[in-house]
C-alpha cells in the first residue's frame, strides 16, 4: 500500500541537520535567517558544495510550508477521484497491456485514499 507524500520537490525547500539524539537544526545564513531554496534541486545542489561531507547523512530536506498530500498531488497532476472529489495517489502497481505493434506500454495505477484504502 502507498504511503502518502507529503514533500514536494518543485516547492520551496529548507534544509535540516538531523544528527541522531539531537533535535533537528535548520541551515541558516550569515544573518542567521533561515536559507529557502526555490526548490529541491537548489537546495541539493547548495548542500553539495557548500556543506562538509561528513555531515551529508544527516542532511533532510523539508518544504518551507509543508502541505498534506503535495508530494502526491505533484505526481499525479492534481487528478481527482471521480466518486469523493479526493486527490489520488499512485499505487507503484502496473499493468501492462500489449500495443498491436508488439511493444508493450506499462500504466502506474492510482488509489483515492477514501474509496480504495479506507483512510
Amino acid at each position: 500500500m502507498a504511503k502518502p507524500n507529503n514533500f514536494a520537490k518543485t516547492k520551496p525547500t529548507v534544509v535540516l541537520l538531523v544528527l541522531p539524539d539531537d533535535e533537528p537544526k535548520v541551515l541558516k545564513d550569515d544573518n542567521n535567517e533561515v536559507m529557502v531554496f526555490p526548490n529541491l534541486r537548489k537546495a541539493q545542489k547548495h548542500v553539495a558544495n557548500k556543506i562538509e561531507p561528513e555531515f551529508h547523512p544527516f542532511i533532510e530536506y523539508a518544504n518551507e510550508k509543508p502541505v498534506m498530500g503535495a508530494g502526491d498531488r505533484e505526481e499525479t497532476n492534481n487528478r481527482r477521484c471521480l466518486k469523493c472529489n479526493t486527490f489520488l495517489r499512485p499505487s507503484y502497481r502496473q499493468t501492462k497491456s500489449v500495443m498491436p505493434d508488439g511493444s508493450e506500454l506499462a500504466v502506474t495505477e492510482l488509489d483515492c485514499p477514501k474509496c480504495d484504502l479506507g483512510e
